[in-house]
């Protein structure tokens, strides 16, 4: 069964105790909406009721978003969406081939709508799939937020490493001072360590904002040095 076929059958089984939303629904159902009473919020809520049951579908939660009702003419397609805008919802109208659609295309709209015409169980059908989207997409946000975070970790320890390397190289690593030199060495021998702990390899230890001054300092030597080396050699003329 689908999950229009769903609501209808919740709707079916809870008619309209009243006779003036009965009147109401009944207008609803037939589209003769001109000479309808829809002065009462209840009344209102019939009629969408009544309108959804003879020409209303909305979508199953788990695949999209959208609820639409199908209206023959333009009037009545404005007409009913001023009756949901009376009850709180904003509806939109378009049109589709020879006939009009009052239609909402967001999960929140549509749980209102559900609540309006007392689909109380389909509503909250509705708001469960709706949580598991959010959690499920918050996950993503912080998995995908974790990845791209290590791999810039990743890299940032690469560049580190290449440019120790090229001091290393070009200029030997006793050229440093004591400090950066010890810097140098652990990061070499670490290259998977987290800043923090680099920091507590040291002979006196210090802090991730320290290591990262260090290890910048490092970058920039490596950066000089290519700098210098790159540079074309100068000729003394005769």
């Amino acid at each position: 069964m689908s999950f229009s076929s769903k609501v209808k059958e919740e709707l079916t089984a809870k008619p309209p105790k009243s006779r003036h939303c009965k009147l109401a629904m009944l207008a609803g159902l037939s589209g003769e909406y001109e000479s309808a009473d829809l002065s009462k919020d209840c009344c209102r809520r019939a009629f969408i009721k009544g309108a959804f049951l003879a020409a209303g579908s909305v979508s199953d939660p788990d695949k999209s978003y959208h609820f639409e009702i199908s209206a023959n003419t333009r009037e009545y397609a404005q007409f009913l969406a001023s009756v949901i805008k009376k009850c709180g919802v904003e509806a939109k109208v378009s049109r589709r081939k020879e006939n009009f659609i009052v239609y909402l295309k967001d999960g929140d709209g549509i749980a209102d709508m559900l609540n309006i015409m007392e689909a109380h169980v389909a509503m909250m059908d509705i708001e469960n799939v709706r949580i598991v989207k959010e959690v499920r997409n918050s996950v993503n946000r912080q998995v995908n937020c974790d990845i791209a975070n290590t791999r810039k970790t990743i890299g940032a320890a690469q560049r580190q490493i290449d440019s120790i390397n090229y001091i290393k190289e070009h200029a030997g690593l006793d050229t440093l001072s004591a400090e950066l030199a010890e810097m140098a060495e652990v990061r070499l021998e670490n290259p998977d360590a987290p800043l923090h702990e680099l920091g507590q390899m040291l002979t006196v230890p210090i802090g991730k904002s320290g290591v990262n001054h260090r290890l910048a300092k490092l970058c920039e030597i490596a950066g000089d040095l290519k700098g210098r080396e790159s540079k074309p050699c100068e000729t003394k003329e005769d």
